[in-house]
């Protein structure tokens, strides 16, 4: 059917065609007991991680913002951190200029390594907000590998 939104928005619904089928869920195994050794190595207690994700011009960096402010929260945004870098002309930053301009993706070991380097600075508060990352499951798990666990998901719509 069709139809029109209380905002005004014109809809169509369509009925799937037969041949569709409904998609399969995703099951992932994880160690519940492991912890990385990068946090048994730097925290004395693991950190709270909070994953913010939602699509462009959501709002997530204002909810982080004001999050942060609120209760003392550490926001760590990767497009910041990645600017950052840039900014400070270090050698990484001058290859992740490149790319960026090239208009590349950053590989997600860099990313990682930036938001860890980030985390250590942040040790004494311990609570993190993610913002922009993670971007893909991939990416998700290789976090929960390697840094540590996402405590929680913000999404914002």
């Amino acid at each position: 059917g069709s139809g029109v939104s209380a905002e005004g928005a014109v809809y169509t619904v369509e009925e799937p065609g037969a041949d569709v089928q409904p998609a399969r869920p995703i099951v992932v195994e994880v160690d519940a007991d492991a912890v990385p050794e990068f946090v048994e190595a730097n925290f004395s207690k693991p950190p709270v991680v909070t994953f913010v994700l939602g699509g462009p011009a959501s709002g997530k960096g204002t909810c982080c913002e004001r999050l942060a402010k609120e209760l003392g929260i550490i926001h760590l945004s990767s497009g910041d951190l990645l600017r950052a870098e840039v900014a400070s002309g270090s050698a990484l930053g001058v290859d992740l200029q490149t790319k960026m301009s090239a208009g590349q993706l950053v590989d997600d070991a860099t990313v990682m390594k930036l938001i860890k380097n980030a985390m250590l600075n942040h040790q004494d508060v311990n609570r993190f907000l993610l913002d922009g990352f993670p971007r893909a499951l991939n990416q998700a798990l290789e976090f929960e590998r390697t840094i540590g666990e996402a405590t929680s998901i913000l999404f914002i719509d």
